[in-house]
């Protein structure tokens, strides 16, 4: 989604996302996603220049090294609501919950 042109790089993330259950569990995920970015405006040889750049790859690393360390960031998903570290699957009521507390502590 990073090397997708600048207005298609969240239509890319949301075709994965819809589409995750395909082509997390694909033998080949390379395949699906990319039509996927093909869908997005990329050509065949920009995907495969994409997934080939060792520089954005490290940035994406570094990003996930930095919520693991800073953050600690151990799950998908993890919100901070106020102070509040939530992390993991939580229903509407769960999370309503937490975001009541903190507009209160916030008063």
């Amino acid at each position: 989604a990073r090397c997708a042109p600048a207005d298609r790089g969240m239509k890319l993330i949301e075709l994965m996302f819809k589409n995750q259950m395909t082509w997390a569990r694909a033998e080949q995920p390379i395949a699906p996603l990319k039509a996927y970015a093909q869908l997005a405006g990329m050509s065949p040889a920009q995907v495969d220049a994409c997934l080939q750049n060792a520089a954005l790859l490290q940035a994406i690393k570094d990003e996930q090294s930095k919520a693991t360390t800073l953050y600690q960031v151990e799950a998908t998903p993890t919100f901070y609501v106020g102070d509040e570290k939530v992390s993991g699957e939580l229903t509407y009521d769960a999370f309503a919950k937490i975001i009541d507390k903190q507009l209160a502590k916030a008063k």
